[in-house]
């Protein structure tokens, strides 16, 4: 009967409450996983320009699940290099195969990640592409009324995936669903970008593909500009206004550690932690 209750309101709750229902039910349980999380993505060191270590959010922006699907929990940070999203994590667990962890560069310089002493990923591309955003307002004067901005445009964004067998038909179109509230808020006077949000294009409850909407430049110059960066190994599209603006090929399989994103795994784990909601 909870999973019912849960799957009705999955289709009639804005996204922002759906969060709330699709976490697991057992809080015990829910605090060892983020223990979990906060041990695995710790393990994970990133280095900018050779030497430059770089801190991610102590805590998750977002902690997501899908209980119709195969993730139990997932949670994903974000590594920032002066105030600017430089590096996006997740570690997920799956409820058969174990845990798996991906990462994607959102920086335009040298980058590597380090696990366990070695070098397990060092793109040789930019992690995104900023480009202006097609006839923005100018950047108001105040933090409330750019963020106001940002939502505003956020929506005229779209994006969609194209994904395949084994689990889904070929060529099948999923077009995604942007969460209301942006993940992350960043940015500052004598930061890169003066002001900056991060919102994410979800299939289900899963964050598949990020936007950056950001204002930069000088003073007098000073303009909005976005940049998508997916999660995900599945080709994926994005649009303004319905427009064509921006697109992936799909990574297959997608564990190049030359590439701005990679997946790792599955790791194995313990059953407990790969248990679903509890049910009556």
């Amino acid at each position: 009967m909870i999973r019912l209750v849960t799957l009705l309101l999955l289709a009639v709750l804005p996204r922002a409450v759906v969060f709330a229902q699709t976490t697991p039910a057992d809080d015990s349980v829910r605090e060892k996983r983020l223990a979990f999380f906060q041990e695995r993505i710790a393990e994970y060191r990133l280095v900018l320009e050779g030497d430059r270590v770089i801190h991610r959010t102590p805590q998750p922006v977002l902690r997501w699940s899908h209980p119709a699907g195969t993730t139990v929990d997932a949670a994903f940070y974000v590594w920032l290099d002066a105030e600017r999203p430089a590096v996006f994590g997740c570690i997920l667990i799956h409820r058969e195969l174990g845990h798996f962890a991906e990462l994607q560069s959102v920086t335009a310089q040298p980058l590597k990640a380090v696990r366990s002493g070695s070098t397990i990923w060092e793109p040789v591309k930019k992690g995104c592409e900023f480009a202006l955003v097609p006839n923005a307002p100018k950047p108001a004067d105040t933090a409330n009324e750019r963020l106001t901005q940002m939502k505003m445009m956020a929506r005229r964004f779209g994006a969609e995936l194209i994904k395949g067998p084994p689990n889904y038909s070929e060529g099948s179109i999923w077009r995604l669903r942007l969460l209301p509230k942006q993940l992350l808020r960043y940015g500052g006077p004598q930061a890169t970008a003066v002001d900056g949000a991060l919102f994410a294009f979800c299939h289900d409850t899963d964050p598949e593909v990020l936007l950056m909407l950001e204002a930069s430049g000088e003073k007098a110059d000073l303009a909005w500009h976005f940049a998508f960066a997916p999660m995900t190994g599945w080709k994926a599209t994005g649009t303004y206004d319905d427009k064509p603006i921006w697109s992936q090929p799909r990574l297959h399989p997608a564990n190049d550690p030359k590439l701005p994103y990679i997946s790792f795994g599955p790791y194995p784990l313990e059953a407990k932690l790969r248990m679903p909601e509890a049910t009556p």
